[in-house]
């Protein structure tokens, strides 16, 4: 019987009758139609099936390595008519492949992993799945820890992928470890406890007969007393009723008097021998008897094995051989197939052979497992049977045909091996099968470590990762606690981090997912994957789109293919998808017009599908409220967390930190960098490229006297004087008062905005104002862009040259502390 669905959602059709699962919990499918086979478009599905299912966080998930191998354990239809709701459902048991296990049971020494053909029983992900999601079939042999996995492959005859479990995946009592156990011996121990407990329950239920039933028993003890039991030829249709009702009758009685008997292996082809039961009388106990009585015909049977009795009996896999292999190519099985194919390993006495005799015979309708047993010698050495199969010589010589080749030029040959062309190299580097490599060096750069001053210069740059970042443990709690909530309960969010540069927000996110990644490979916490853009780098916002993919999948796409992969994999449901965790730095770069792309970011987290965290950083706290529209401030959320400016204190503790373990520095020194870089801007990075520069001065001077130096105030001072006296700075000071207070302005709009990137008409508002604060005349906007046309052309600014209107955009090309040191020099702050 078959069910066709007309609600034009999927093209399934359900075969069979429903029935009723042994679920746990049946309340949560009081709303479901169970079904045992079902129809896919050409695949037909049934109940016990291993299948291949898309991954959809895959590059590839219409392919088989970009697909999961699944055990189909039970289908259903959900009985709604929400058309967002996916009805076909399907419970599973996931397999996965040795390189998604941890990472402690891959390095482990005590296994083996064959990484193309293995799988391991997996249960850490969601058994539901929607049955659309299914790609094809494939087999799944389950075998024993210690076989050769290379060897099973070689002598796989069917068209379906082959996989081969050997272990399950468990975790450790009383530990969140886990660990692999052998998947044929945990079900053959599952297995035998099942049936313990089946032959415990009938030995309970025998114990419980009461009398009525021992009445029942002697009743029908009588009845096949009177009942002759000889060949079946001779007995009438009445009395082979009346025998076949008592055989039923005594059979139920016999299963309760002896459980074991219900375990008794018998094929359906042999046949159950008659017995009686009978009634002890020689004892004044009620003991009962079983008598068998075989006739004249079954007695010569157990004499002469019948083919029946000797044919061997099909496993499963035998079943799958059979069914996926051709007719037509399965000419001949030799011996050494057969007994190969024997689950205990005994030797068989049949052998099918086609010659040409049998061809003949089979074209007059014998049927084919009739054999000629001339060409088997059976030879008998030392009670052991040893098969030689007899080759026969084909009647006529088969020979081949070699067609002649064309013999290639030499000019063909150098095309062929000669380099691709440029855009198949574009094309293979886009695909990621070639990536564009250096030359290494012959030996790496020698360093010298030897001194005190040396040490700490490296630790002092910009680029040193610390062991521990001092004075932001609070706004470090804050992140931490919120994306490890997220990827443990698997859902999406969004946090903004706010702050001026140089405050710790990059390297404080950045230390978080490092902790958190740790955890991750302990088995901690659940699996995520972590992706990293930064605005400046992307020569459009809708770059974005291409570097996420990138990270994501390793391949390089249009932004358009990009966007469209992406937008299907955070709105597709996966079962086994992992949490995925996205740091977007500088976001106010990617504010354009049209503001698409940072609301594409902020939306997708607030699908229940994607399992995206969104972390954004900004230099501004009201970047949401001022620059983006309503619908996109709503999905970024009340999660905010802004980082203010260091003081002196912490600037010295930072510094110092840096330089645990080291006698390179005087304490005045670094307390007057901190007072020094706090009284700007409070900018970290600033505060240790001066103590940087401080320590190459001291090094310097320790060179020239041939003696340890360590830095003193001499040196900072010598330090803060070159960054006072640099190229740009003494560029700004000669520079003309109205020059001077135009760049003034610049930083100050930078500063309200918190965007580098900023327009004449909001730079000339500023321009104003400071104007009027110092008592100048505010000259009009046509020379005000004048003056921002000078210092474009001495590249203090980059102006956009499309236009030379009020709604030119202006960019500041120098840091906006060489401002201030600047105009602090010239007394005009």
């Amino acid at each position: 019987m078959k069910k066709k669905i007309n609600n034009n959602r999927s093209a399934i059709s359900w075969v069979g009758k429903q029935y009723e699962p042994q679920i746990g919990r049946p309340d949560t499918y009081h709303q479901t139609c169970f079904y045992r086979k079902c129809i896919l478009g050409s695949l037909t599905l049934e109940v016990g099936n291993y299948v291949l299912v898309s991954n959809m966080d895959n590059a590839e998930p219409d392919s088989i390595s970009g697909c999961d191998i699944a055990l189909i354990e039970h289908m259903y239809e959900l009985l709604t008519d929400d058309p967002k709701v996916d009805v076909f459902r399907a419970t599973v048991q996931w397999y996965s492949r040795p390189s998604a296990m941890p990472a402690k049971i891959i390095h482990d020494e005590n296994y083996t992993f064959n990484f193309d053909y293995e799988i391991i029983e997996d249960y850490r992900f969601s058994p539901d799945i929607n049955i659309e999601t299914i790609f094809g079939h494939c087999k799944v042999v389950i075998a024993d820890t210690d076989i050769n996995i290379s060897e099973l492959i070689a002598k796989n005859t069917t068209k379906l992928p082959l996989f081969v479990a050997r272990y399950k995946l468990s975790h450790l009592p009383g530990t969140r470890r886990m660990q692999l156990l052998g998947l044929k011996q945990s079900t053959t121990e599952a297995t035998l406890h099942k049936r313990k407990s089946i032959v415990a329950l009938h030995r309970e239920e025998c114990m419980v007969i009461d009398d009525s039933y021992k009445k029942n028993l002697v009743k029908v003890t009588e009845e096949l007393g009177e009942v002759e039991i000889s060949d079946e030829e001779n007995i009438s249709p009445s009395k082979i009723a009346r025998m076949n009702s008592a055989r039923r009758k005594s059979g139920n009685f016999r299963r309760n008097l002896n459980a074991s008997l219900h375990f008794e292996s018998a094929t359906s082809d042999e046949e159950v021998a008659n017995y009686s039961i009978i009634k002890d009388e020689s004892k004044n106990t009620p003991d009962l008897k079983i008598r068998l009585r075989l006739s004249e015909r079954q007695k010569s049977e157990a004499d002469t094995p019948s083919r029946r009795s000797s044919r061997k009996r099909s496993t499963y896999m035998d079943i799958i051989d059979n069914e996926t292999s051709p007719r037509k190519t399965r000419k001949s099985i030799t011996v050494e197939e057969e007994l190969l194919r024997t689950p205990t390993g005994r030797p068989r006495r049949k052998s099918i052979l086609k010659t040409p005799s049998t061809k003949a015979t089979e074209a007059v309708g014998t049927p084919k497992r009739n054999i000629q047993l001339s060409n088997i010698v059976e030879e008998l050495t030392e009670s052991r049977r040893v098969y030689r199969k007899i080759s026969q010589t084909p009647k006529k010589s088969e020979s081949v045909i070699e067609e002649p080749k064309t013999p290639r030029s030499r000019a063909t040959k150098t095309a062929s091996q000669s380099t691709p062309s440029s855009a198949a190299k574009m094309k293979l580097i886009r695909s990621g099968a070639i990536k564009p490599t250096i030359h290494k060096r012959d030996a790496p750069i020698k360093t010298s470590l030897d001194n005190q001053l040396a040490m700490a210069r490296e630790r002092l740059h910009v680029s040193a990762v610390p062991c521990s970042l001092p004075c932001r443990e609070k706004e470090y709690s804050e992140m931490f606690n919120f994306v490890e909530g997220k990827i443990i309960d698997g859902c999406g969010g969004c946090m903004y981090v706010s702050g001026v540069p140089g405050t710790g927000k990059t390297a404080t996110t950045t230390a978080v997912i490092r902790s958190l990644q740790s955890l991750a490979e302990e088995e901690e916490i659940p699996k995520f994957e972590f992706v990293e853009i930064n605005g400046m780098r992307l020569t459009e916002p809708r770059q974005a789109y291409v570097h996420i993919y990138r990270q994501l999948t390793g391949k390089t796409l249009a932004w358009e293919q990009a966007y469209n992969l992406l937008e299907k994999r955070f709105t597709t449901k996966a079962p086994r998808r992992v949490t995925t965790v996205v740091l977007v730095d500088e976001l106010d770069i990617l504010c354009n017009k049209r503001q698409d792309v940072v609301y594409n970011l902020l939306n997708w987290p607030t699908l229940s599908s994607a399992q995206l965290v969104v972390i954004t950083i900004a230099n501004t706290m009201d970047l949401p409220e001022r620059l983006l529209m309503g619908k996109i401030s709503s999905r970024l959320g009340l999660t905010r967390l802004t980082f203010q400016p260091y003081n002196f204190r912490q600037l010295q503790e930072i510094v110092m930190a840096r330089l645990i373990g080291t006698s390179a520095f005087d304490a005045e020194a670094v307390q007057l960098v901190a007072r020094k870089v706090a009284a700007v801007s409070g900018d970290a990075r600033r505060a240790l490229d001066i103590c940087r520069r401080a320590t190459e001065i001291a090094d310097d001077k320790s060179r020239e006297t041939g003696r340890s130096v360590s830095v003193s105030m001499v040196h900072v001072q010598q330090a803060l004087g070159e960054m006072i006296a640099s190229a740009k700075v003494q560029t700004i000071k000669s520079c003309s008062r109205m020059e001077q207070l135009f760049l003034q302005a610049v930083t100050a709009e930078v500063t309200r905005t918190g965007i580098e990137e900023c327009n004449f008409l909001g730079v000339y508002a500023q321009f104003e104002s400071l104007a009027a604060f110092a008592g100048i005349t505010v000259p009009n906007p046509g020379r005000a862009i004048a003056i921002c046309s000078r210092l474009g052309a001495s590249r203090i600014l980059i102006c956009e040259n499309s236009r030379n209107d009020i709604y030119q955009k202006i960019l500041l090309n120098i840091s906006s502390d060489d401002v201030h040191y600047a105009l602090q020099a010239s007394n005009l702050i």
